[in-house]
């Protein structure tokens, strides 16, 4: 008799378990993306980092592959403004390489280093 409440207590940690495991990616993401929510434009780069903590990846101004496809073609060069700071966040697993990935989120500052643009991908 004990045996058997032993494995039905393993059985419901386990389905409790798996349920988590389902569950918690999703009120994860829905949590972080409130708060990435209250980040306005104007937010400097300290503030950012308290209500989102670190990103996952920094892109500096002017460092993402595209800027450096830009400076092959002059008029290209001239005409198009090269990238600006990009902090991304998303999955730690994703490779950004040559610029954010899709689906992650992006915060954009401006040369005096505040938030110019907040890039909340679709779901």
């Amino acid at each position: 008799m004990r045996r058997r409440h032993l494995i039905c207590f393993a059985l419901g940690l386990a389905g409790l378990a798996l349920l988590g495991g389902i569950l918690a990616p999703g009120y994860l993401r829905q949590a972080f993306l409130a708060r990435v929510r209250t980040v306005q434009v104007g937010d400097t780069r300290e503030e950012v980092t308290q209500k989102l903590g670190t990103p996952k990846q920094r892109f500096p101004k002017g460092s993402q592959v595209m800027d450096a496809a830009k400076k092959k073609n002059l008029l290209v060069w001239l005409f198009v403004p090269e990238s600006p700071e990009t902090w991304c966040y998303g999955t730690p697993f994703t490779l950004r390489w040559f610029g954010p990935a899709k689906g992650d989120i992006l915060i954009e500052f401006d040369d005096d280093g505040a938030v110019s643009r907040i890039e909340i991908p679709e779901s």
